[in-house]
């Protein structure tokens, strides 16, 4: 189990130019090390996003490689996770994207980042980020995200992914996703 624990100067996300310093807590775990409430605490910030809609979601949650949460001041506020890439869901994304050759080249899924909404803007998506890059090791990762999420876009390139392919309709919902790699 990885534990960060960061103090963190949030003066850039304060929009009242108030200064000061809060404890960010950053926890990476294998589902099998969560307890039953961090897992429901996962799954329902997960759904808060929208963007996963699935019978099985705790079943999915427990097959992640890691899973990440964020606490600030002891409060959670946000989570993401790590997941092994199947080689059929590879297919059907990389397919989609149109860049099915590259399918078998990434190991993880970068994936279920979700973020307070009152917490957005103080770099919890960022920290995210940098943590599942930490969990994989050295291997190679893929995420999707709305066409737009400008700020997901704007994370991916801070830490090297780079599009793969063009966007492709989304089964969820009236909009695009997009497909990012970091190998």
């Amino acid at each position: 189990r990885i534990i960060y624990r960061t103090r963190l100067n949030l003066s850039l996300c304060v929009s009242t130019h108030v200064f000061f310093i809060i404890l960010m807590h950053i926890e990476i775990k294998r589902p099998g090390d969560c307890s039953g409430t961090e897992l429901k605490f996962f799954k329902a910030l997960i759904l808060k996003g929208s963007e996963i809609e699935s019978p099985y979601l705790m079943d999915k949650i427990k097959q992640a490689y890691k899973l990440i949460f964020i606490r600030l001041d002891g409060i959670s506020v946000a989570v993401g996770a790590l997941r092994y890439a199947s080689i059929h869901y590879c297919e059907e994304i990389f397919t989609k994207a149109g860049t099915p050759h590259q399918k078998r080249d990434y190991t993880y899924e970068v994936s279920w980042f979700y973020v307070a909404e009152s917490k957005r803007g103080c770099c919890c998506g960022s920290r995210l980020m940098k943590a599942a890059i930490e969990a994989a090791e050295g291997g190679a990762c893929f995420a999707t995200a709305r066409e737009d999420n400008r700020i997901m876009h704007a994370i991916f390139k801070r830490y090297k992914f780079e599009r793969l392919g063009g966007v492709y309709p989304s089964l969820r919902g009236n909009y695009s996703l997009g497909l990012f790699a970091r190998k």
